[in-house]
């Protein structure tokens, strides 16, 4: 009896409500159901209900199992996949690239091991320790026939760490921009709600709290521009582990009646409608999803530039890149200063943010990832 074909994917992470993500592999899963591919998800805790539905409408089976709580009944899982399916390819994401996921898919019988990239952070080994990364990379990569880099930034990284760059693929994230987009309706109800006048520049703020992300450097540049003498309200949405000790500095530096804090937002597209500028201070970042979602919905951007960050903002075109540095919170005000002063240019900026992210869609993420597995999938069969 023949075995249904199959792609599986293997998820290190759990779908809590939906976003660009989930809308990517539901997408994605809808195009290889057309094709008569099957596709199979495993993700590490279980989808919530009405995520899981809209998966399954799509045409995926959905699973979850936990690698890093029972990794022998994780293998165990894959293996029964292997054996239910003719798994065609397994996508392995969100997981680092020191994983034994993708052996475990290799010693499962599986040929067609692909891992996506896109753990954010600068590469700072040197030396023996490079060396030894690079031998750590060779090891654990060994299995996979493609890798898939989420900017150029990362496709970078790799070959550095000696990954041969023939098989690395650059496939930028997508942004769903049929939901984000500009929404001037709710501009002065969202303000409103916030306390914020037409005059006052709202500048948002969304990210993990984590100290990578540098969330207290986006309150430091608060404090600048209300020493300058800015009337300026700072929307911080997010959460994570450093919220109490962001909250005591916004203290400390006495501005806490121009902090807003938000939390996590499934509908962020709503708050950049009431922003001016988008504040992002990430170092090393892979990719940046919410960058894309701000000047999707017509928001300049400020950020600093690191990581793959001047892959998607142009400087002075569709935002402000800032060098890290001695200086960075005044340059960051200044230039704050300088657009939130020029309205025209602000206006200009962001209708060119919108034209700019329409290169990142979801769509496009879709039909390039389908594109990778058609050259794979056409070399095994050769």
């Amino acid at each position: 009896m023949d075995r249904p074909a199959c792609i599986l994917f293997l998820l290190d992470w759990r779908p809590i409500f939906w976003s660009t993500r989930e809308e990517f592999f539901r997408r994605l899963s809808h195009r290889l159901s057309e094709r008569g591919i099957i596709p199979v998800i495993i993700t590490s805790e279980p989808a919530e209900k009405d995520v899981r539905q809209l998966f399954e409408q799509a045409g995926a089976r959905v699973y979850s199992g936990s690698y890093h709580t029972h990794p022998f009944r994780y293998w165990s899982q894959v293996r029964q996949i292997a054996r239910d399916y003719s798994v065609r390819i397994v996508q392995v994401r969100f997981f680092d690239y020191f994983t034994f996921v993708f052996w475990m898919c290799r010693l499962s019988g599986i040929r067609n091991v692909v891992f996506t990239e896109a753990n954010s952070g600068e590469m700072k080994g040197r030396g023996w320790k490079l060396a030894l990364l690079r031998l750590r990379t060779a090891v654990m990569c060994r299995p996979l026939v493609q890798l898939i880099a989420i900017s150029e930034f990362i496709r970078v990284r790799l070959v550095d760490l000696g990954v041969p760059g023939g098989r690395i693929q650059v496939v930028y994230n997508g942004v769903d921009t049929s939901s984000f987009r500009p929404n001037q309706s709710v501009r002065s109800e969202v303000r409103a709600l916030q306390g914020a006048t037409p005059a006052t520049i709202v500048i948002a703020y969304a990210s993990s709290l984590l100290a990578w992300k540098r969330p207290e450097t986006a309150l430091r540049i608060c404090a600048e521009l209300i020493l300058k003498g800015q009337d300026v309200q700072l929307w911080m949405a997010g959460q994570g582990p450093l919220r109490a000790n962001l909250e005591s500095l916004s203290r400390d530096l006495g501005i806490t009646d121009k902090v807003r804090w938000l939390g996590q937002q499934p509908d962020l597209q709503r708050w950049f409608a009431g922003a001016d500028l988008f504040l992002h201070t990430s170092l090393g970042e892979a990719f940046g999803n919410v960058l894309v979602e701000a000047m999707a919905c017509g928001v300049p951007v400020v950020a600093t530039r690191s990581g793959a960050t001047p892959e998607l903002v142009q400087d002075g075109e569709t935002g402000c890149l800032i060098p890290e540095g001695p200086r960075e919170i005044e340059d960051f005000a200044e230039a704050i200063q300088r657009l939130s002063g020029d309205r025209q240019r602000l206006q200009a900026m962001g209708a060119a943010a919108i034209g700019r992210a329409a290169n990142f869609s979801v769509q496009t993420c879709v039909d390039r990832t389908l594109a990778v597995y058609e050259t794979l999938l056409g070399k095994s069969s050769a």
